[in-house]
């Protein structure tokens, strides 16, 4: 207690001692005080806080410290010459300062000895010296340096500055570092392992879309197939229905659609019709190269044969289904013929009806087929010139009366016709249309020609060769 007391009274000298001192160098400790002011505001209640507000002593230090720094703070815009003459001029400041000062260094000095005395005290340690230099325990006061376990207070020159115990701080910041290391060495084990389960299920995710594609590929595969199986369905219902509507209950290879009417637009000729034998009214829809050639189309011969009152007539070959489709429309049986197939088709023009024309043309190798011209033979005034088929050979052909001749010569007018040639004794030659005289007969000779001598059955046909596919009767023998 002794000691205190003495220390308390060398502390109230050196404070009268360093009065003139203060006044004389208030600007300079202006100055400092503003260059540490934001120091102070951070060293001061987060430093000194835990060392000061441990005792009465050092809470009363503590707050005077902060009621001059806050003055000091508020006052921090005013002229530097105005501030100095303030102080001088008015004590209030003058003893607002040295208050300030004084409860800041009081109350570190009693704070510090106050628990240093208390310390030794309740622990039994005798009290050190001021030689002593103990960074956790020892208070040196002629150094004006407060140790403490956590922190180290300088005031040198009435300068405060507050720093942390670096051997504390080191260990704090290994401490913190160790915790950090482990925490990132925990993560980075963390994110490892999650790599690794990314990996493997990347891993999972190929081979499963390796066995999808596989499966998609199958199902494609049973797709087509089904579609494929599907279509040749189809196709087969459609080749049994065609072959109803065309052929009926018959056998018969060949079938013949009467033309009602027919019509060309863009390059398909449309032709309705009733099919013999089937007896189905049918809508035929033809490419034009089937029915056209060199100028000349089934239009224009079925406009002759109207002229004339014969009938035109579309032949079609059984074996021939496959290049044909039913496409039923509003309750109308279409047939669309397919372009680009080698189709055996005839177009005709004759004066029978359709039972004779379809049995004709069922059985063909039955009858003579001779192709005839205009050229009437020498002395013979019921025979024509004609070519044998397939030979081109020169034939005549001797009618059996004057209605079979006339008939002969009125197809050979109509073919004329047709192809614009007026008064050719030769129209077949063209290449466009043959007349055909069919017949069944016999064969003698006429001169060094053969010749044929035809019987009740007689057929003209004009026949219009298309420029695609195999013109019946030509390909096509039964």
């Amino acid at each position: 207690m002794k000691d205190l007391k003495e220390v308390l009274s060398n502390l109230g000298k050196s404070i009268i001692d360093k009065k003139g001192k203060i006044k004389n160098k208030i600007e300079s400790l202006e100055d400092i005080i503003e260059e540490n002011l934001k120091i102070a505001k951070h060293v001061i209640p987060s430093a000194l806080m835990a060392a000061l507000s441990s005792n009465t002593y050092g809470r009363i230090g503590y707050y005077s410290s902060q009621a001059f720094i806050y003055s000091r703070m508020a006052k921090g815009n005013a002229d530097a010459g105005d501030l100095i003459g303030k102080m001088y001029g008015k004590t209030p400041y003058v003893v607002g300062a040295i208050a300030g000062a004084a409860g800041i260094i009081t109350g570190i000095l009693l704070g510090d000895i106050y628990n240093l005395f208390h310390h030794n005290t309740d622990t039994g340690i005798p009290q050190l010296s001021h030689n002593d230099t103990n960074p956790s325990s020892v208070t040196n006061y002629n150094n004006s340096t407060v140790y403490n376990n956590d922190y180290i207070t300088i005031i040198n020159n009435n300068k405060i500055t507050t720093t942390c115990n670096p051997s504390s701080a080191t260990n704090y910041n290994n401490s913190t570092i160790s915790k950090l290391e482990n925490e990132i060495n925990s993560l980075q084990n963390l994110l490892k392992e999650d790599n690794q389960t990314i990996s493997n299920l990347e891993d999972k995710l190929q081979n499963d879309t390796k066995i999808i594609n596989i499966y998609q590929n199958q199902l494609n595969q049973y797709n087509q197939t089904i579609s494929n199986l599907q279509n040749q369905v189809q196709e087969l219902q459609n080749s049994q229905a065609l072959e109803k509507i065309l052929f009926g209950n018959s056998s018969n290879d060949i079938s013949i659609i009467k033309i009602d009417s027919d019509n060309i637009a863009n390059g398909t000729v449309y032709i309705q019709g009733v099919s013999y034998p089937g007896g189905k009214e049918v809508t035929l829809e033809i490419p034009i190269s089937y029915a056209e050639n060199n100028g000349v189309n089934i239009q224009d011969l079925y406009n002759a044969s109207q002229q004339n009152n014969w009938n035109t007539y579309i032949a079609l070959d059984r074996a021939d289904l496959q290049y044909l489709r039913l496409n039923n429309q509003n309750g109308t049986t279409v047939i669309d013929i397919q372009p680009n197939e080698p189709l055996n088709i005839g177009e005709y023009a004759t004066p029978v009806n359709a039972s004779a024309i379809y049995n004709v043309l069922n059985h063909l190798t039955k009858y003579n087929m001779v192709i005839q011209d205009s050229f009437s033979v020498y002395n013979n005034h019921d025979a024509l010139w004609g070519y044998k088929l397939n030979s081109n050979s020169s034939v005549v052909i001797d009618f059996s009366n004057n209605s079979q001749y006339n008939l002969a010569e009125k197809m050979i007018n109509i073919t004329d016709q047709i192809i614009n040639s007026p008064n050719n004794q030769n129209p077949t030659h063209s290449g466009i249309i043959d007349t055909y005289s069919i017949f069944s007969g016999t064969i003698s000779g006429y001169g060094r020609y053969a010749q044929y001598n035809v019987g009740n059955v007689y057929i003209p046909l004009i026949v219009l060769k298309p420029e695609q596919g195999n013109t019946i009767p030509d390909a096509v023998s039964s």
